[in-house]
């Protein structure tokens, strides 16, 4: 494993300024919108500049850009371990346990983070995580420094290997669409984050379960009763 004293200190700097200032936006969005968040603010939490503030993110909304880059790694990782000990169709679900934790704990950011994600998706590439980011935005888990996140998640789907798998293995019938099934689960995903973060995040939770439970019973029912043309 990797260790922090491999890391410069210039390095280990930039990467706890640019973590600090993600972490304290994210905290405001706990009881406001973005756009009524000042650059200010968040700096004085820090403290940093204004000015430093601009040189790591150009852009209030590239800090929500940057947050679903340390989430997407943070999923990896998960994702990862869970190969060891569940089937395919566990981890998917697994992974949607993993997002309504994360909603539940932070409702307002997660829903502004994928909204900006849904609007920029085609046009949102991820550069590399340094080492240092890694190391620093997740200390406990071990192995995160070996975790890479898709440059583009709309050609890299993060779930796409384990509905293949599914597929392959029989967990899913073996003619089942795999881009379909993708896309249906992202209906899911962001679906319950659209309808359900303001009035009650704790639902989404109990409404993914229902879903997929839905949609893995859907498909094998297709199976059971073949279309009549």
């Amino acid at each position: 494993m990797a260790q922090k004293e491999e890391i410069s200190l210039r390095e280990r700097k930039y990467a706890q300024t640019k973590i600090a200032l993600a972490q304290a936006l994210r905290e405001r969005l706990r009881h406001k919108r973005l756009r009524e968040i000042s650059v200010k603010e968040v700096c004085e939490t820090i403290p940093v500049s204004e000015v430093t503030f601009y040189n790591y993110f150009p852009k209030k909304t590239d800090v929500l850009a940057y947050t679903l880059k340390l989430w997407y790694l943070e999923a990896g990782w998960h994702l990862k371990q869970w190969e060891a000990s569940k089937r395919n169709i566990e981890i998917v679900e697994a992974f949607f346990e993993f997002t309504a934790r994360s909603i539940e704990e932070y409702p307002q950011a997660m829903n502004e983070t994928l909204v900006f994600f849904l609007q920029q998706r085609s046009d949102l590439y991820f550069t590399e995580i340094s080492l240092a980011e890694k190391l620093l935005a997740y200390p406990d888990l071990e192995g995160i420094e070996q975790i890479t996140v898709p440059q583009n998640s709309q050609e890299e789907k993060i779930l796409k290997p384990y509905v293949i798998n599914a597929i392959e293995a029989g967990e899913l019938p073996e003619d089942a669409d795999p881009e379909m099934v993708l896309n249906m689960l992202e209906s899911i995903l962001f679906g319950a984050v659209m309808v359900l973060h303001e009035s009650d995040p704790a639902k989404i939770r109990p409404f993914y379960r229902t879903m997929l439970g839905m949609l893995w019973a859907g498909l094998k029912a297709e199976v059971r009763e073949p279309r009549v043309s």
